[in-house]
């Protein structure tokens, strides 16, 4: 995948310094309309379509294609369009190992580059390169949509072109469809909501379609409605290549946590909406719950007094040493049975003073997601008191 992940490190680059896009590397992009013209477009379309044209985007999209066939990798796409745009990208980082995305929007800016609206060009660009460095660490693929160099594709949507308000999500199915017969194993997802146009959509067009069944759509809504939850904020406010990270601490890591949400989340079958929410919170809940004992415990854990474990120690080994001499298994086995009942007091402080608690991946995610989240948030505290005191705003 190095070869897709170096052309995703290009392209994006291209867009921050011909459309001299401010304070990337901060993750929060600044795009300043004045200082783009008719000549800077013309610019950027150049510079694009030299990228497009060469090796890079078909060794890429090779790559592409390879990988996605293995079976240890998961790459999901994103499909339509999403106004919580850092939390679409979460989801296919919790779904999946690698989020592929697909510029439709800038090739055919820059096919028209007179009528260009600097306003949606502008939160268009921050969107995507809010995720640079998310892309330098891997977590993100960034090509030209399929529909500029995939045959399947282009016939695919000639043939959408004559139907009237064809709905976003079902063409971005449609390129996920043609590529799946191409023999891209890209994973497909949406976030909707019961109320929405997308979950609608699927009603009518994609209940019987293999590609993304309902229970597929119920599960990805159900990631999504975890990382709004109240009690998780921490999963929304974190930023996305600090959550890439820790999500992707070792190679088991993600795998792990994976499973573990889908056991959560694995909920009765056939129920109402209103039902599915009121198991999803009381899920929630019970996860957060879960977290919070399990932090308690490690908290008592650390208030372990070195001298008193020692003696605990010196003193159930003394008790040991004395059943070695020569005798029968069985006095051994007395001894202990005594040691465990009139010292049973002993044993459970021993117990407790010594034994770390076990802590299960997924809590251990969350816990350094918070832990994250509140430091940069202090940090961000003190460096916003420093400005206020040295009039540096």
């Amino acid at each position: 995948m190095e070869r897709a992940e170096n052309f995703t490190n290009k392209y994006l680059s291209i867009i921050e310094e011909t459309l001299h896009v401010e304070n990337v590397n901060e993750g929060k992009p600044i795009f300043l309309p004045g200082r783009i013209n008719q000549f800077t477009i013309i610019n950027l379309a150049s510079k694009l379509n030299d990228l497009v044209r060469s090796t890079e985007l078909s060794n890429s999209i090779t790559d592409i294609e390879s990988a996605s066939r293995m079976k240890e990798n998961t790459f999901t796409t994103g499909v339509g369009y999403s106004e919580d745009f850092l939390n679409f990208v979460k989801l296919g980082l919790l779904i999946g190992d690698k989020v592929v995305l697909w510029d439709s929007v800038l090739p055919g800016i820059l096919n028209n580059p007179n009528g260009v609206d600097l306003n949606y060009l502008g939160n268009y660009v921050f969107n995507i390169l809010s995720l640079k460095k998310l892309a330098r660490k891997g977590g993100l693929i960034f090509l030209p949509h399929p529909s500029f160099w995939n045959d399947r594709t282009q016939y695919y949507f000639k043939a959408l072109s004559t139907i009237n308000n064809v709905p976003n999500e079902l063409i971005g199915f449609v390129n996920a469809w043609s590529l799946l017969q191409d023999g891209f194993h890209l994973n497909p997802y949406l976030m909707a909501t019961s109320d929405s146009n997308t979950y609608r959509l699927h009603q009518q067009f994609l209940k019987n379609e293999k590609l993304y069944p309902k229970e597929k759509l119920n599960n990805h809504n159900d990631l999504y409605e975890l990382i709004r939850y109240n009690k998780f904020n921490f999963l929304a406010d974190s930023k996305i290549e600090d959550f890439y990270d820790i999500l992707n601490k070792d190679i088991n890591r993600h795998f792990n946590v994976k499973n573990d949400l889908y056991k959560y989340i694995d909920l009765p079958k056939h129920l109402t909406e209103t039902e599915r929410k009121g198991y999803l919170d009381k899920v929630f809940t019970d996860l957060f719950d879960g977290i919070k004992k399990q932090n308690d415990s490690i908290e008592k854990s650390k208030l372990a007094k070195p001298g008193l474990i020692a003696g605990g120690i010196s003193t159930v080994g003394s008790l040991v040493a004395a059943t070695l001499s020569p005798g029968s298994t069985a006095s051994i086995i007395s001894l202990f049975s005594g040691v465990l009942g009139a010292s049973g007091a002993l044993y459970s402080l021993y117990g407790s003073l010594v034994q770390k608690p076990v802590v299960p991946v997924l809590y251990q995610v969350f816990n350094e997601l918070n832990n994250k989240v509140e430091v940069d948030q202090a940090d961000k505290v003190k460096q916003d008191e420093y400005k206020r005191k040295y009039n540096l705003e």
